[in-house]
């Protein structure tokens, strides 16, 4: 995550969520999946969240360049650079920079790999489906975190970005660099969650 400097490629912002994950009542999926709901007005940090998807992420989504989004788990908020878990989104669109007609065309997750077509409402919804279906699945290998943690969200962009962009909620990223723990319990591995095919959303 360089700094401010760097060409709008590379330049990233990052925004962070402190403490512990909220408590958030469970829902279920029509097809009987349990899935973690983000309740807002549920919790201060619940809305934290919220606020930054909805009026960051969504803002650099809605323009057209965000390249990728990192979601970090760390423990130590001094030293978020150090982390526990990273999952990575990669969004890719339509056309090339400038194009007035661009559009989200696909997302990947690198933890899953899977591809999901998401030309079509149906086949999006399958798609998502099943990237959550293998993250939790991937989530069951994984040692248990800690019950302090925090979460710190990271935005890559598009070459074509604006280098002044900055969505709400985000700030410039002082560093580029994650650390990952070496012991017994924790050990750095990568998986890919794979693609899924957007089509023409706005």
């Amino acid at each position: 995550m360089p700094n401010a400097t760097a060409e709008p490629a590379d330049r990233t912002d990052h925004a962070t969520c402190l403490g512990s994950e909220p408590d958030v009542p469970f829902g279920k999926g029509k097809r009987g999946q349990p899935l973690k709901i983000i309740v807002r007005g549920s919790d201060p940090k619940a809305n934290t969240i919220l606020d930054i998807l909805e009026n960051g992420v969504f803002d650099a989504l809605s323009k057209n360049v965000l390249e990728a989004l990192q979601l970090t788990i760390f423990v130590d908020k001094d030293s978020p650079d150090n982390v526990l878990e990273t999952y990575t989104f990669s969004f890719r669109y339509t056309g090339g920079s400038g194009d007035v007609n661009r559009r989200l065309e696909s997302l990947s997750i690198d933890n899953v790999g899977f591809v999901a077509d998401m030309k079509y409402a149906q086949t999006a919804r399958i798609g998502l489906e099943t990237i959550i279906r293998r993250l939790i699945t991937l989530s069951t290998f994984l040692p248990t975190l800690p019950n302090k943690r925090n979460l710190g969200i990271h935005l890559f962009y598009t070459e074509d970005c604006p280098p002044e962009y900055e969505p709400p909620g985000f700030t410039t990223a002082r560093n580029d660099t994650l650390t990952y723990p070496r012991d017994g319990n924790w050990r750095k591995e990568s998986q890919s969650c794979g693609t899924m095919d957007s089509g023409w959303h706005t």
